[in-house]
Order: structure tokens, then sequence, then C-alpha cells
């Protein structure tokens, strides 16, 4: 079961060593960068002693341990030198660290040879025609434009071809002096060093050539593939337990060559260690917005076993949600950059701190790259994570404490500080939903009153989820990815506020379905489909009654439905949640809910065949709203602004498809081409080429547009008037009042004249009469926004000069705080918001 973490386990741990005053960062340096610790290689007793070292510093600072303990142990690989590396040249001995160094996945071995291959750059088609068997060949280690295979995977490939031995040409970015990787617990299987650049001569030489130099090279590598190693976590609780920030570093070293060098790695990564203790003093000092994890975590420069285990031991300790994660990395060695560099990815929340820093240097997407680190872990879960670097101590050999620049080091610190302090006050990046207080029986069945009878139960982080078990199998394939979902869609709704957790429902029949939704009054469909109730919080899914389904089937169905329910959540929390299109927020809930981007287009482009057979400048963009007419609900533009959302999703960037889906919200006022060229700063004409190219399956090349970042804005209300917005304020400003006192039309059209909207009180209902003069028929809509709970649907406005009467039952107005009624046919409709405080005098 998981644990809280408002109150961690600072008491129970095991006899912790008397509390002393703790090191400060330079002090932390000097000793973990000592030959004492042989550069901290995990799984190895000197790394054991350093994190020692830091359990000792959490309890000195008087920081509680997440968990039963500061050391949480994991199993990682072990490499270390059990010999001093040799290389010969022509009889010439050369110099370990200056002419070569092993690459860290080098076999162990001693090689003979007269002479060298050139391989090139160690690609298929360098090797093409080639024969290495039983050669030792030298390769160029840089890698080829738009093709960046590996070294290590050429390595392996020439042993598989049969080399007995690879000397290695290093990548400009990584001199010979260059050792940022230690020793690796895998091998290629092939003894492989680098070599400085000059030591052969390659100048015209092609794939295939020979290099007549007789050589003799050994290398020795004791690997385990087991070993225990461990991560030092410390605690502070937020005055938000059910967010939590994680600061972290690892403590990894370079390790030691016998005979020769300890790597004591003063900046990379000792500096590092240091920043995050140096945030938890402070933070023990200033309590922070939400919890704060301090992780030193092990092998990230290996095989990144220790974030993989701490990933794991997380969520046995805690269920608070993990709103970032900060990775300090070579912050105070002596080759400082002109400002500390950091990384993250375009759509995270973390980009507009980082930007806003002047004392940052910010590059976009460049967690891509960091495959040799911590944050692709983080990146896969969707959570926002936040590279720092402030220097490049690529110098191994002279990576050492009396290097460190302790001012600029405490200069990055404080600047991280100021990201954090930021960031954690944000209250957009509270994702938190209470845990559940149902208790499922020994069946694992509770009482659902909604239906009246039992069914079947889980919870996750997010759901509690009803279903019936004779009609719903394999619950397994939705637990697995629900709240994944959750997660993609709050992200999606600029994590929208919201303290309650989602009910599914999965039943037998709409009999069941419409009640547990709680949003219509009857049900709307008896074979299929699903409805979601946000005042309810729930999602209801049901489909063709007599045949089993499994639950996981119906994942695309709880991204659509949720999309409608989190776009309410954070609708309302900017103000908009009593007057904004509603059309709008129904379009949303399918522009993005595709588990690929390419069954997106697919899916788009089927509902959009008709259309795309026109040419595209017969092709209306006037509206982008359905009539909700029954049985109209997907009509073409209700697709064609789906579409939309998704293009510039997929093409432009993820943030801007859900910035111009938020300007949608927003903006409702504004044509489409405004809000298109708003959002990207491209013509709407080369936007919609691109777009009607792209779907009909061609290739499209994006146009130059603008990547300023976006916020939702608040939508602010009149003075003295709480109950209504400022749109709804706005329209009937700007609209005109109908004789009968009881509307406001806002929108109309040429074809409809309204006389008199009015009602009187019958007996348990509101009768409403409507006085027109029309050219042809309409439909009438009577509806309460955000949600379009559909009180009255019907098509009896017929053309003439007529009086329309309705009946709708009191009961059903009572709690009504908004009511609009739309006169409709395809696009062209008659918008009239009903005034409230009238309609409520009728009804006393």
């Amino acid at each position: 079961m998981c644990l809280s973490l408002s109150v961690p386990y600072a008491s129970v741990v095991a006899n912790p060593a008397p509390a002393k005053q703790p090191l400060d960062e330079l002090a932390l340096i000097k000793e973990l960068a000592s030959s004492a610790y042989k550069g901290r290689v995990p799984g190895s007793p000197e790394y054991a002693k350093a994190a020692d070292l830091i359990k000792q510093q959490f309890i000195n600072l008087d920081i509680a341990p997440f968990g039963k303990d500061y050391l949480m142990p994991y199993q990682t690989s072990l490499a270390t030198f059990s010999g001093k590396p040799t290389l010969a040249i022509d009889g010439k001995q050369q110099a370990l660290m200056a002419d070569f160094k092993p690459h860290g996945m080098s076999s162990s071995g001693t090689v003979k040879g007269k002479e060298l291959v050139f391989v090139g750059h160690g690609y298929p088609e360098d090797l093409a025609g080639l024969s290495v068997k039983d050669q030792a060949v030298l390769m160029e280690a840089e890698v080829k434009p738009g093709n960046s295979l590996g070294v290590a995977d050429r390595m392996v490939a020439l042993k598989q071809e049969g080399a007995k031995a690879v000397f290695m040409l290093p990548r400009k970015t990584y001199p010979i002096e260059a050792f940022e990787r230690p020793l690796n617990g895998s091998e290629s299987g092939i003894v492989s060093v680098y070599v400085r650049n000059n030591l052969f001569q390659t100048t015209g030489l092609r794939p295939g050539d020979k290099i007549a130099k007789p050589f003799e090279m050994s290398v020795t590598i004791n690997r385990t593939a087991k070993v225990d190693s461990q991560n030092i976590i410390g605690f502070i609780p937020g005055k938000d337990p059910h967010r939590t920030l994680i600061i972290s570093a690892t403590l990894d070293g370079l390790g030691s060559i016998p005979n020769t060098a300890v790597f004591g790695s003063a900046s990379m990564n000792a500096s590092g260690v240091a920043g995050v203790l140096s945030l938890a003093k402070h933070y023990k000092e200033h309590p922070p917005e939400t919890n704060i994890l301090f992780a030193v975590i092990g092998s990230e420069t290996t095989n990144r076993d220790g974030i993989q285990q701490f990933i794991k031991d997380y969520y046995t300790v805690s269920t608070a949600k993990i709103i970032g994660f900060f990775n300090l990395y070579d912050l105070g060695g002596s080759k400082q950059l002109p400002k500390m560099y950091a990384t993250a990815t375009n759509q995270s929340p973390l980009v507009p701190y980082l930007k806003e820093s002047g004392k940052i240097l910010y590059e976009e997407n460049g967690v891509a790259e960091l495959y040799n680190f911590n944050n692709p872990f983080f990146e896969t879960m969707g959570v926002p994570n936040v590279f720092f670097r402030g220097s490049e101590s690529i110098d191994a050999a002279n990576d050492t404490a009396d290097r460190i620049q302790i001012s600029a080091l405490k200069a990055h610190i404080q600047t991280i500080q100021n990201v954090i302090d930021l960031y954690t006050k944000d209250p957009h990046h509270a994702i938190y939903v209470k845990p559940s207080m149902v208790q499922p029986d020994s069946q694992g069945m509770v009482y659902v009153p909604e239906v009246g009878h039992k069914m079947s139960f889980f919870s996750t982080r997010y759901f509690d989820v009803y279903y019936e078990a004779d009609r719903w199998k394999e619950p397994e394939g939705l637990k697995a990815k629900v709240d994944s979902i959750y997660e993609a869609i709050a992200w999606w709704n600029y994590y929208p506020q919201d303290s309650e957790r989602i009910k599914i429902f999965y039943t037998n029949s709409y009999e069941d379905n419409w009640a547990t939704a709680h949003r219509t009054p009857e049900p709307q469909n008896k074979t299929s489909g699903a409805l979601q109730s946000p005042d309810y919080h729930s999602v209801s899914v049901v489909y063709s009654p007599g045949t089993m389904q499994k639950l996981s089937d119906s994942v695309g169905t709880i991204y659509h439905e949720l999309n409608h329910n989190l776009a309410t959540y954070k609708l309302k929390s900017l103000g908009y949640g009593n007057w904004f299109n509603t059309e709008v927020q129904e379009i949303q809930g399918h522009a993005n809910n595709y588990e690929s981007k390419e069954q997106g287009r697919r899916i788009l482009a089927a509902s959009l065949s008709s259309t795309l057979q026109k040419p595209l400048a017969d092709i209306r963009w006037d509206s982008y709203s359905t009539s909700l007419e029954e049985g109209k609900e997907l009509d073409s533009t209700y697709n064609q602004a789906g579409s939309l959302i998704f293009f510039l999703y997929c093409n432009y960037s993820e943030d801007k498809g859900r910035e111009f889906a938020y300007r949608m919200y927003t903006e409702n006022g504004k044509k489409i081409k405004e809000l298109v060229e708003e959002t990207v700063g491209v013509p709407f004409q080369e936007v919609l080429q691109q777009w009607y190219d792209w779907y009909r399956g061609q290739e499209v090349k994006v146009s130059s547009f603008q990547t300023a970042p976006y916020s939702p804005p608040v939508n602010t209300q009149k003075a003295g008037d709480a109950t209504r917005n400022s749109n709804v304020n706005d329209a009937l400003d700007n609209g005109t009042r109908i004789k009968g006192n009881l509307v406001t039309l806002i929108s109309s059209n040429a074809e409809l004249k309204i006389s008199s909207v009015t009602a009187v009180k019958k007996g348990t209902d509101l009768s409403f009469s409507i006085s027109y003069t029309s050219k042809k028929k309409w439909s009438l809509l009577l509806f309460t926004p955000p949600q379009s709970e559909i009180l009255r649907l019907n098509n009896k406005l017929e053309p003439g000069t007529n009086l329309l009467t309705f009946k709708v039952p009191i009961a059903k107005l009572k709690n009504v705080k908004e009511l609009n009624l739309n006169i409709f046919e395809d696009e062209q409709y008659n918008m009239m918001i009903v005034d409230m405080t009238e309609l409520k005098k009728l009804m006393e």
C-alpha cells in the first residue's frame, strides 16, 4: 500500500550518527574528490563510503529520509581496471590519457599486429566489400550528418565482421583527455581504444586502405554483473503535501586507473551534489511551497540503474504527484560556460521560467539528446524536467577541487533556487487527486448508489473505476494506461486544478449509464457510446449489449470524454465557466485523442473525405461551430475545426496545437483566420494549403512560425457582477433586448425575425412562447452552458408567421445559473441569453 508523505519516516532511522555541522560546498567537494574515494564508482566500497558521507550531511542538516532510511539500495554492474592499459606503436610506448585511452565498453585482451585497416566511419556503407577478419581497424568516431549511429554500435558491428581490435579517432567534442564516461559494466566484445588524431597519418585515406604500423596493446578490465549500490535521498515536506519536486545530482565519479590517476571528478559531479545539499539547507530554513525530494543518485553515467530503482521506490512510499525533476551537473568547473546551460522540452511548463532568467542559456529539445543522463526517464513519464550545467570539465585529469570556482557555483545554485521558487508557487502545476475512500469487499465489489447495485471496482492514482464484470473484462489493460491519459489531458488543458477523483462507469446499458452520468434527462442512444459529466466528475461508457468487451478498448473514449471534463475545470478556473462557445469544448474532445499522430491523421482524413475532395477554395472556414442539431453532431465544420487543431499540434508544435484550441475557447468572437494567424504568425491561406496537403497524404514543410509562450488569459468579471463573467456582460451589452424582457439576442440571421419571447408558470412547468416570422424551417435548442446540458431540443419552427410554445419542468431550472436559447439551421443560428433574474421571478 502506498504511504502518504505528509509525515515522513524521520523517526525510524536506525542508529543515526550524531549530528555535526554540515560541510560547506567547497569542503564537501574537496572531500568527495579526494583519492580516498577512488573516483566514486557505483558498487565499489569507495562509493559506499561516499554515500555514507552524504547520508551524514542530511542528518547534520536535520533533513528527514525518504522512507525508512536515507540509503535506498539498488543493484548495478561494476567495471574496474585491474592494471594500467598500455599501447606501443613502432615499439614506442604511448602515454595514457595523452596519446590514447580505452573506450568504456572495451573488452579485455592483448592484441598485436603489423598494420591497421582504415574503415572510414565504420558505417555499413563504409564496410561494404571490405574484409576486416582478424584485422585491427582504424575508425573515425565522428557521426555522419543525419545518421547518428553510435560508436558502440559500430564497434559491435566490426566485431561481428571479425575485427580483432578497434582504434578510434575521437570526436572533436571528446578529445583524449575527455574521460567523461567511466567504464561500463557491459562490454562490446572487442578491445577498443581512442587514439590522438595525429598518431596515424589518415590524410587521403579511403575505406579499405591499410596503415603499416606495428602495434601492441593491452587492456585488462574486471567486470561484475551484480553488485550492491545506493541512492541517498532526503525529504522536506511542503506547504502543499500533494506535489513533489525532485532536485537531483549523480554521485558518480569517473573512477581510477591503477598506477596512473584517480579521477576525483570535482565538478563532474561533486559540485552537483554540493548544489543539492546547499539547496536542501536553504529549504530546511525556508519551508518550500511543495515537497522537495533531494536525490543523490548512482549509476547515471553508466547504465542508469540507480534512477530506475529510485522511480520504483518512489511509488512504494508516496502518492504525491511529481511535478518536476531538476538534474544538476558540472556546476563549478574552471571552464565556466558564459551562462549556465539548461535544456528541457518545448512543451514543458518549466520553459518560461528558464527563458525568463537572465542567467540561463536555454536550449530547446535538448532532453532528447541526454541519453546518458536520467532526464529521459522522467520525459517518458510526462514529468517536466530540466538539465542544468555550468561548466565544461571534460579534462578529467585536471577536474580537481583546487580548480573549483566557488563563486560561480554559488551563483548557479542561487539561479536554480530562483527557478524552483517561481515554479513551485505556480498553482497551474498542481495535479492532485484525493485518494479514494471507497473500500471494496473481498470480491473487489462496491455498492454503487447511482445504479442501485454492486459493481466490480478498482482505483488508480486519478480514477475510481466501476464496471460490470459479466460484461467487461481484463481490467489490467485499462489500469496500465488510464493514469497516463489523465496526465496527457492535464497538459493539454494547461494543468487544470481539480482535487476530485474522476469516476468511470462501465455499464451494461444506457438504462444504467445515463443515471450514472447525471448529465441528460433521458438516454440519447440505446446501443453504444459514452457520456461525460463535469459537475459529477464522471465518464460513463457503454457498448453494444450482450457482448464481452475489454476495458482497454475504451481508451480512446476515455481520452475524448476526459478532455471535455478537464477543459471545463480549466475554463471555470479562468472565468469562462458560465459562458463560452460550448461547441468549441465539444470539438476539442475530438482534436487530440489518438494513440499516435499518424493514427490521428488517418482518422481525421477519413472523417473529412468528402470535404477533401473539394478544391481548397470551396471549403468554408467562416464558422467553426456545429449546429448541434440532433444527428448532425459530427458535421463537416466540426471535423474541420478538430482537424486544424490536430494539424497545428503535429506539424508546427504540440504547444501551438494546444494554444490554438484554447484561443478557440477564450477568443470565440474571432474568426478562425484571426486565431490561426495570432497563434503561429503565418498567413491563414498558407496554413490552409498545408492542412489540405497533409490530410491528402502529402508531405508538408511548415513555415517559420512564432514560438512565444502562451498562457490562457484569465477572464476578469465586471465589478458588481459576481455570477456572470465578462463574456456574458459583453454579449448582453452588444445584444438586442427582445420584447417580453426575457432574452437578449446576441447573434441573428436575416431569414428569421423574432418578435417576442415570454414565459408563464403553469403548475410545475414554465411555458415558453416565441413569436416569430421565418422564411424556412428551424430547430430549437434550450441548454445550460458550459456543459451543454440539453433541456429542450425540437424542430418545430415552421416557415411563416407563427407562435411556438413549449414547456420545461421547473425542477430542471431550479439550480440553473445560466440558460441559452439557440434557433438554428445548419451553420446559421440565432443565439439568445435568457435573463435568469427574470426567469426566477416567474418560478417563485
